[in-house]
């Protein structure tokens, strides 16, 4: 439950909702008894390796391309909006399989690990 608690704070504030129409903050404010029952269901999915369809649901909507004229598809770029809960349990995710990718990654890969980003790789390279 603390896992799930911890996964839930880090959820941005004032960001658009997914298909679910849940927003972050109903979920940061939820209180215990919704994260012990999240980490229960959350929990049974992971030991049976089972997976709830409406987690993985989404919204795709198109997305101008900073300083691109509006019309040509090559202009826009694609955004999902994710549902509170997916991104929950994409921090569950990573936090319980983070010491393993470390392991399979060398030090050339930047993205993705904590304390690291793309630009580090950039400015060893110069």
């Amino acid at each position: 439950m603390f896992e799930v608690e911890l996964a839930i704070k880090r959820l941005k504030n004032n960001r658009a909702t997914g298909p679910d129409e849940i927003p972050n903050e109903l979920l940061k404010y939820a209180g215990p008894s919704f994260c012990g029952a999240f980490s229960k269901i959350i929990n049974q999915c992971f030991e049976t390796n089972s997976y709830i369809d409406a987690i993985g649901e989404s919204i795709l909507t198109p997305l101008q391309k900073p300083g691109k004229p509006p019309g040509p598809v090559k202009n826009l770029r694609p955004l999902k909006l994710l549902n509170g809960v997916r991104k929950i349990l994409s921090v569950l995710t990573l936090n319980r399989i983070q010491d393993q990718v470390n392991n399979y990654t060398g030090p050339w890969q930047c993205g993705y690990k904590a304390g690291h980003g793309c630009a580090d790789i950039v400015w060893s390279q110069q």
